[in-house]
């Protein structure tokens, strides 16, 4: 069972998914499970979660055939997670080595989920600084 799950909602992410993923990858912490929630997106993301699962064990996948929202796209991957903590991620926003890292909380119970949004800045803003 993996420390953390990260839910990351997709709709419309081709262009920069990868990117959000690989952020994620290239932690120093790797006791984590990511799980790409397909919204019903019309673009080649679907496509794109499937190709980044099959590259990484760690990664699992879930298709919607509708779009619904983030919400209710959370909800989806909430209902799959295996880790004792949990945190979003948005498909837009990356976590980079020398920022915010993933980390797990030794003192938190283990007992209970701890749902934490994780905040950062998207790389597009990392670019126009």
């Amino acid at each position: 069972m993996p420390s953390i799950s990260v839910i990351v909602p997709v709709y419309q992410a081709e262009k920069f998914l990868r990117d959000c993923v690989e952020s994620v990858r290239r932690q120093t912490f790797s006791d984590w499970e990511l799980l790409l929630v397909d919204d019903g997106c019309t673009d080649g993301s679907p496509a794109l979660c499937d190709e980044l699962a099959w590259e990484d064990d760690r990664i699992r996948v879930f298709h919607k055939e509708r779009n619904s929202g983030v919400s209710e796209t959370r909800n989806v991957g909430l209902d799959h997670v295996r880790g004792t903590y949990i945190a979003f991620l948005a498909s837009d926003d990356a976590r980079y080595v020398t920022g915010q890292t993933i980390t797990a909380d030794g003192g938190m119970d283990s007992h209970n989920p701890t749902v934490a949004e994780l905040a950062g800045l998207s790389e597009t803003a990392l670019r126009e600084a």
